[in-house]
Protein backbone atom coordinates (compact mmCIF):
# COMPACT_ATOMS: atom_id res chain seq x y z
CA UNK A 1 0.00 0.00 0.00
CA UNK A 2 1.23 3.49 -0.73
CA UNK A 3 2.48 5.51 2.21
CA UNK A 4 4.66 8.57 2.76
CA UNK A 5 7.87 6.55 2.35
CA UNK A 6 6.72 5.29 -1.08
CA UNK A 7 5.75 8.82 -2.15
CA UNK A 8 9.16 10.08 -1.03
CA UNK A 9 10.80 7.41 -3.15
CA UNK A 10 8.61 7.84 -6.23
CA UNK A 11 8.49 11.62 -6.25
CA UNK A 12 11.72 12.56 -4.51
CA UNK A 13 9.91 14.40 -1.72
CA UNK A 14 10.61 14.62 2.00
CA UNK A 15 7.34 13.77 3.68
CA UNK A 16 7.50 12.82 7.34
CA UNK A 17 7.52 9.06 7.93
CA UNK A 18 5.07 7.72 10.49
CA UNK A 19 5.71 4.69 12.65
CA UNK A 20 2.04 3.88 13.13
CA UNK A 21 -0.84 4.50 10.75
CA UNK A 22 0.04 7.37 8.46
CA UNK A 23 -2.75 9.70 7.29
CA UNK A 24 -1.99 8.86 3.63
CA UNK A 25 -2.12 5.10 4.18
CA UNK A 26 -5.36 5.49 6.14
CA UNK A 27 -6.95 7.52 3.33
CA UNK A 28 -5.88 5.01 0.69
CA UNK A 29 -7.31 2.12 2.71
CA UNK A 30 -10.54 4.09 3.16
CA UNK A 31 -10.77 4.79 -0.58
CA UNK A 32 -10.15 1.17 -1.54
CA UNK A 33 -12.52 -0.23 1.09
CA UNK A 34 -15.44 2.05 0.18
CA UNK A 35 -15.08 2.80 -3.52
CA UNK A 36 -14.48 0.78 -6.66
CA UNK A 37 -11.15 2.26 -7.74
CA UNK A 38 -9.02 0.00 -9.92
CA UNK A 39 -5.24 -0.29 -10.25
CA UNK A 40 -5.11 2.03 -13.31
CA UNK A 41 -6.64 4.83 -11.20
CA UNK A 42 -3.88 4.42 -8.65
CA UNK A 43 -1.10 4.42 -11.26
CA UNK A 44 -2.54 7.40 -13.13
CA UNK A 45 -3.06 9.29 -9.88
CA UNK A 46 0.63 8.78 -9.09
CA UNK A 47 1.52 10.23 -12.51
CA UNK A 48 -0.68 13.25 -11.84
CA UNK A 49 0.87 13.59 -8.39
CA UNK A 50 4.37 13.45 -9.87
CA UNK A 51 3.54 16.11 -12.45
CA UNK A 52 1.90 18.28 -9.80
CA UNK A 53 4.88 17.94 -7.46
CA UNK A 54 7.22 19.42 -10.07
CA UNK A 55 5.71 22.85 -9.49
CA UNK A 56 4.08 22.50 -6.05
CA UNK A 57 5.45 21.51 -2.67
CA UNK A 58 3.95 18.33 -1.24
CA UNK A 59 3.81 18.33 2.56
CA UNK A 60 2.33 16.15 5.25
CA UNK A 61 -0.36 18.82 5.59
CA UNK A 62 -1.52 18.64 1.97
CA UNK A 63 -0.55 15.20 0.62
CA UNK A 64 -3.77 13.44 1.67
CA UNK A 65 -6.02 16.03 0.00
CA UNK A 66 -3.86 16.26 -3.09
CA UNK A 67 -3.57 12.48 -3.47
CA UNK A 68 -7.33 12.11 -2.97
CA UNK A 69 -7.96 14.73 -5.65
CA UNK A 70 -5.52 13.00 -8.03
CA UNK A 71 -7.20 9.62 -7.63
CA UNK A 72 -10.65 11.16 -8.07
CA UNK A 73 -9.51 12.90 -11.26
CA UNK A 74 -7.89 9.70 -12.55
CA UNK A 75 -11.06 7.75 -11.89
CA UNK A 76 -13.26 10.41 -13.52
CA UNK A 77 -11.01 10.32 -16.58
CA UNK A 78 -11.01 6.51 -16.79
CA UNK A 79 -14.76 6.30 -16.28
CA UNK A 80 -15.28 8.97 -18.95
CA UNK A 81 -17.13 11.14 -16.45
CA UNK A 82 -17.38 14.86 -16.86
CA UNK A 83 -14.29 16.54 -15.53
CA UNK A 84 -14.99 19.50 -13.36
CA UNK A 85 -13.52 20.71 -10.14
CA UNK A 86 -15.19 19.72 -6.88
CA UNK A 87 -12.41 21.02 -4.65
CA UNK A 88 -9.69 23.63 -4.60
CA UNK A 89 -7.07 20.92 -5.05
CA UNK A 90 -8.81 19.38 -8.06
CA UNK A 91 -8.92 22.77 -9.77
CA UNK A 92 -5.28 23.44 -8.90
CA UNK A 93 -4.24 20.03 -10.25
CA UNK A 94 -6.29 20.50 -13.42
CA UNK A 95 -4.74 23.91 -14.00
CA UNK A 96 -1.23 22.56 -13.32
CA UNK A 97 -1.85 19.78 -15.87
CA UNK A 98 -3.40 22.30 -18.30
CA UNK A 99 -6.53 20.11 -18.09
CA UNK A 100 -4.59 17.40 -19.99
CA UNK A 101 -5.44 14.17 -18.20
CA UNK A 102 -4.45 11.77 -20.98
CA UNK A 103 -1.54 9.47 -20.08
CA UNK A 104 0.20 7.61 -22.90
CA UNK A 105 1.13 3.94 -22.64
CA UNK A 106 4.84 4.55 -22.14
CA UNK A 107 4.25 6.96 -19.26
CA UNK A 108 1.76 4.57 -17.66
CA UNK A 109 4.07 1.54 -17.97
CA UNK A 110 7.00 3.55 -16.62
CA UNK A 111 5.05 4.46 -13.47
CA UNK A 112 3.74 0.91 -13.17
CA UNK A 113 7.32 -0.35 -13.24
CA UNK A 114 8.32 2.30 -10.69
CA UNK A 115 5.54 1.07 -8.41
CA UNK A 116 6.65 -2.54 -8.75
CA UNK A 117 7.67 -2.68 -5.09
CA UNK A 118 4.01 -2.09 -4.15
CA UNK A 119 3.09 -5.48 -5.66
CA UNK A 120 0.54 -3.95 -8.02
CA UNK A 121 -0.65 -6.34 -10.68
CA UNK A 122 -0.89 -5.39 -14.34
Amino acid sequence: MINEENVNYLLNTKLKKYRLGSPLSSRIKQIYNHYDFKTPSLIISMIYLKKYSKSHLLTNNNIVDIFTSCIILANKYLEDSSIHSNSKYELDILETLDWELFIDDAEYLNMLDSCDFLNITR
